[in-house]
């Protein structure tokens, strides 16, 4: 079944003030809560709601089988029910942001929805985002309260034979999702040139300002390092958000990565990374992604890994000072049991923090499947004995941790 003829843009305006909630909740114990996360998801899906148009984000040979056309990255927005799911398609061309409302869900907790089969109606996309049609290749997505941060970056497609080079050049945009079927876009940009811009990872840190992580590589200035990839961080330019973010940046490599005992030494080509903050303050950052060279078609392991993340400060960080060193320990990795091609972390993927402090991670499929977003649910246990945050009787709790 072949969907609309044309994609049914619904262009943000611009955010002109408000209040927007601008930080996530925190987690009592992350390194505990990811080793609780369930190796088996639950499966879900939602419609396309008649916004996507003909076979694109289809594997369809009239789609040149899906190549650069899939979805990239997800994020579930705090305190509503809705999804946000990032993708590509080169043939407009345009970078795309896909407006999920989950209806059968509750706002804050796990969601209970079925999978292509049984999906509920009301389960579907409700609004389509476009982004930038010069750089049509959207990444992975970060959410921190109403704020999601969306890499972009152009390239020439895979599909295309003929043609010159496409310089390689991104950007990281911001919405508002306050009100999540009209996001706002925020007034500024991070502009990128000659990186390309895989995933970000936004955060505040304790003393107010905002951080965010650029996991990207191809960066002409890097020419002594055997390996560009790495992740650039930037300090905001005050504790209003709306200000942006400095210029300056401090990089760290993935080959300087530390780890712990029993675990590996490899920071991975990752699609999609996110930070967790502790209660206590400490920062950690998830990356996820599939060990397959050409996933979905040859998959491997669906995995995350779990980082500690130790910064210096913040001073030092602006003046990009020598001694402002990042460290970046690996205390551990998890794989998941794939259900066909329910999900795949080499597609979209994200990290959800719930108000009761659960650590719940979401991936789907690179493509549509009967005209169907597949998606899965990881979800961590709720702890009662070290966060009392939800305030849940204990017969509530039994439920949550089904």
């Amino acid at each position: 079944m072949a969907g609309v003829k044309n994609y049914r843009y619904s262009k943000p305006s611009r955010f002109s003030g408000g209040t927007f909630d601008d930080s996530n909740p925190t987690v009592a114990n992350v390194q505990k809560a990811f080793s609780q996360i369930a190796e088996n998801g639950r499966d879900m899906a939602a419609g396309d709601g008649e916004e996507i148009r003909g076979r694109r984000y289809t594997a369809h040979i009239f789609n040149s089988l899906g190549f650069d056309n899939h979805f990239q990255g997800m994020c579930r927005l705090c305190n509503h029910d809705y999804l946000v799911v990032s993708g590509g398609d080169p043939h407009e061309p345009m970078s795309h942001l896909f407006v999920i409302k989950m209806n059968s869900g509750n706002e804050n907790g796990r969601w209970r929805s079925g999978n292509g089969e049984n999906t509920a109606e009301e389960d579907k996309i409700v609004a389509t985002i476009p982004v930038d049609r010069e750089k049509w290749h959207a990444g992975g997505m970060s959410v921190l309260g109403d704020i999601v941060a969306v890499p972009v970056y152009s390239a020439k497609p895979k599909y295309r034979i003929f043609g010159g080079k496409v310089p390689i050049n991104s950007k990281v945009v911001f919405y508002n999702f306050a009100k999540p079927e009209a996001p706002e876009k925020f007034p500024f940009e991070l502009d990128l040139p000659g990186k390309k811009a895989y995933a970000v990872a936004l955060t505040n840190l304790p003393d107010g300002p905002f951080l965010l992580g650029v996991w990207c590589s191809n960066d002409p200035q890097i020419t002594n390092r055997d390996d560009s990839r790495r992740m650039d961080l930037y300090i905001s330019k005050d504790t209003n958000f709306e200000n942006g973010f400095a210029d300056e940046r401090i990089s760290w490599f993935r080959e300087d990565i530390v780890s712990n005992d029993g675990q590996d030494n490899e920071f991975h080509d990752y699609q999609n990374i996110n930070f967790v903050r502790q209660a206590d303050g400490k920062l950690f950052l998830i990356g996820m992604h599939n060990t397959g060279n050409f996933a979905p078609t040859f998959s491997k392991k669906d995995t995350a890994g779990l980082f500690e993340v130790e910064l210096p400060e913040i001073d030092d960080m602006l003046s990009n000072s020598a001694g402002a060193e990042i460290t970046v320990t690996k205390v551990n990795r998890k794989e998941f049991q794939r259900n066909g091609r329910q999900f795949n972390m080499d597609a979209a993927a994200g990290v959800y923090v719930a108000p009761t402090g659960q650590l719940i991670l979401y991936s789907a499929f690179h493509w549509l499947r009967k005209r169907m977003i597949s998606f899965s649910e990881f979800a961590s246990k709720v702890d009662s004995e070290t966060d009392d945050r939800s305030g849940l009787v204990a017969a509530e709790m039994e439920e949550i941790n089904q």
